[in-house]
This record gives structure tokens, sequence and C-alpha cells, in this order.
């Protein structure tokens, strides 16, 4: 992940309502009636119709709402016939190219109010309380929890050159929405040096950070095209490695940890002292912090069974 793709981030972190809306919705006479209002629903598989009268705001009506003013009429109770009396009007009109923040500015927080989207004059979308719910996971909580930066260069790792970690966590929450919105297979791997009694109390702090730089650019080397490296801490990196298994994901980080040891760490007993590096595999769970533990015990296990080796969440240890 570099500095394009982080810009790639926190532009896409605020869309616009024309990426966010029920396009090609009907908009009906205000004369229609509720039947041929519902059959034109039901074609368009939106699950709303809107109607324009002179001098009002849009109305709207849902396929849910229609359905059930028709069910109500076959069992004898007065209902309107027409789409005119059964839309509900629109609280606000917008424009395509606002963005969701821009919205979410106007609704304050009645994520029930419906808004028509405009494109100069003419209706091209409908956001209803439906649409903000599915949405909220989206855009609401990470904008909520994610403090984005101004500039994107500040989530760089000064050390490293690497994307640091909060724009690991960004990226991570955003996987887990692909994945579990579009099932977007990935696997995540914490990848640590175990310095041991090496770097930490027998060389300097200037070797110990020329040898994490020299770790994280052998690291760089050796990724994928479509896998992003996280500088974490020192001398601990996060890999989101896409489209793979865990299984597939252990033999990728093992690749990598194996091309350090043997480019870094070859003379581990001198002058280094005892050096370690190993890495944790796991499968996306439910959200952050989970899928995060689950990688942080995997690597644990790897540290604890003698380092220099890869394990998998879940796996019986041997």
């Amino acid at each position: 992940m570099n500095p394009a793709s982080l810009r790639l981030l926190t532009d896409t972190a605020l869309p616009t309502l024309g990426d966010m809306m029920l396009s090609d919705v009907p908009v009906l006479s205000p004369s229609t009636h509720l039947v041929e209002a519902l059959k034109l629903m039901e074609r368009h598989q939106q699950g709303v119709a809107l109607c324009v009268m002179p001098g009002q705001a849009p109305r709207a009506l849902t396929q849910s709402a229609c359905t059930e003013l028709l069910m109500t009429s076959l069992q004898g109770f007065p209902v309107p016939a027409l789409l005119m009396d059964a839309a509900q009007p629109l609280a606000f009109q917008m424009f395509k190219h606002q963005s969701v923040e821009e919205a979410l500015s106007q609704l304050q927080g009645d994520l029930s109010a419906g808004i028509a989207v405009y494109e100069g004059d003419q209706i091209v979308g409908y956001i209803g309380a439906a649409q903000w719910s599915r949405l909220s996971v989206r855009l609401l909580q990470p904008a909520a929890t994610l403090d984005l930066p101004a500039d994107p260069h500040d989530l760089i790792d000064p050390l490293t050159a690497l994307p640091d970690h909060r724009a690991y966590r960004m990226h991570l929450e955003m996987r887990l929405i692909d994945h579990h919105e579009l099932d977007s297979a990935f696997s995540l791997a914490l990848i640590e040096v175990d310095w041991l009694d090496g770097l930490v109390q027998r060389h300097s702090m200037k070797e110990e950070r020329s040898t994490i730089q020299r770790v994280s650019h052998t690291l760089t080397s050796g990724l994928r095209d479509n896998d992003n490296l996280f500088s974490l801490e020192a001398g601990k990196w996060g890999l989101v490695m896409s489209d793979v298994s865990p299984s597939v994901g252990r033999a990728i980080a093992g690749r990598l940890i194996d091309s350090v040891w043997k480019a870094q760490f070859k003379n581990h007993g001198s002058p280094l002292g005892q050096v370690s590096i190993s890495a944790g595999v796991t499968a996306p769970n439910v959200d952050t912090d989970s899928t995060e533990s689950d990688a942080e015990e995997a690597l644990e296990q790897a540290l604890m069974s003698g380092g220099h080796q890869v394990r998998v969440m879940g796996e019986r240890l041997i």
C-alpha cells in the first residue's frame, strides 16, 4: 500500500449521493393507481416509486407500504387509491454530486427521512430509511471511528516508509466490510521479529533501526501485487493478502519470512544474537478487533513453539 493507494482510501471514504442512491427509480404520475404502481415497482426491483406534483415536495411510496395498503383494501378497509394520496412527502431534495457527509449533516441523525436525488431538474434516484440502514455499517461507523488525516502522508511510518498502524486499521476495517457484503476473501498475517537477547540488549538503537529497515525492504520486495504490508511497531508488520485462504496465506507468509531469514539473519547467532522471525495467519472474523486478536494468537503460538515458523489460527499444535 503506497501513498497513491492511501489517497484513494481517503477519497473513497466519503462517497457521493450518486454512488449510494437507488437509481432508475420510477417517477409516476400522481394519479397512478396503487395496483399499477406496485406492478412498476416490482418490474424495476427498486422497491420504491416517486411522484411529483407542481409546487410540492416529491413524494415516495415503498413497495412494502403499497402492498400493505392493497391488502388492507382487500379486507374492506378504506385506503387511498392513488399514488398522490398514499405516498409520503420526502424531507430533502439533494443533488447527485453532493457527498454523503453533506447528506448526513442535513439529516441530523434522522435516518428515517427520505431523500430525492436530482441531476439538474430531473430526479435520478432515491435514498430512504432502508438504504441508510444498509449503508450505516459502511459509512457511519468508519466515519465516526476513523480520524482521516488531511494529508495521506501522515499515515506513513517514517522509519520504514510503509503505511502505519492507523492505515492498517482503516484498511482492515474496509476489507472486512467488503468481505461481509461482497464475500471478498483475504487473509491477515502478523509478522514479528523476536529479538530475544539480540539487537535490543547487545546492539545500538541505530543498528536496530537499520535492521528493521532492511527487513521491511526484503518483505516489500517479496509481496504480490495485490497484497498490502503495514508497519505496526518496531519489528512487527501486518500483511493483508487478497483472495487467499489461510492455508495459502501460510505458504505466502512462510516464503516471506524465509526470504528475510536468508537475506538478513543467516548468521543469526552472531553478531545479532538470538533472533527469529515468525508469522501468525488468520481468516477474517466478525470485526477488526477479533480478526486481529486471532492473528495475534496464532503469532504467539509460533513464537512460543520456537520461532521462525508460521502458525494458522485454529490449527492443532504438533
